[in-house]
């Protein structure tokens, strides 16, 4: 197994059950695709560098996981059907 982070921005204007059923469903993404979380850190709202979609800010959230190679294009790919999240970056973590 590989370790990853993910960070991604969600639509702040999204209500708190809104914003943790995306959260849930995140993290049964990375699970469904043979992923181990090891830890969820919640930014909070901040300021986006520049505006996404007319808004001036996100809520940010770091997920570090563990998955095998082959499992990360089609989490990739489930993502980007997400509704209510901005952006999102995976990233190797070193070997």
């Amino acid at each position: 197994m590989v370790k990853y982070e993910i960070l991604y921005i969600t639509d702040p204007t999204l209500t708190e059950e809104k914003q943790a059923a995306l959260q849930d469903r995140i993290r049964k993404q990375i699970e469904v695709g043979c992923g181990e979380i090891e830890s969820t850190d919640d930014w909070g709202l901040r300021r986006l560098a520049y505006p996404i979609n007319k808004m001036e800010e996100g809520r940010y959230t770091l997920i570090n996981f563990q998955s095998e190679t082959q499992s990360i294009k089609p989490l990739d790919k489930q993502f980007r059907l997400i509704q209510g999240l901005m952006r999102f970056v995976i990233v190797r973590k070193e070997k």
